[in-house]
């Protein structure tokens, strides 16, 4: 259904992105990382959170809990800049 994050001063509703499910062992992990990565780089909640999607929609269309995607294949594939 996508992902919630509540923060003291927001709450941001990030829908998640329709993909085909291959595996989706490590998607957790994915989003993790990709949330993360992105908060240390400085980005907003609501860019975050949209990061943290569309790692773990470009991991689940992958084979195996360590497909993650590369930064370019992240900027490919989001409709919108992350």
């Amino acid at each position: 259904d996508g992902a919630l994050v509540v923060a003291p001063d927001e709450i941001f509703m990030s829908p998640a992105y329709s993909v085909e499910v291959v595996d989706s062992l490590g998607a957790g992990d994915a989003f993790n990382g990709g949330f993360i990565s992105a908060r240390l780089a400085g980005k907003s909640l609501a860019d975050s959170i949209r990061w943290g999607n569309a790692t773990a929609a470009l991991k689940i269309g992958k084979t195996g809990a360590r497909g993650l995607p590369s930064r370019q294949e992240l900027l490919d594939f989001a409709s919108e800049p992350l």
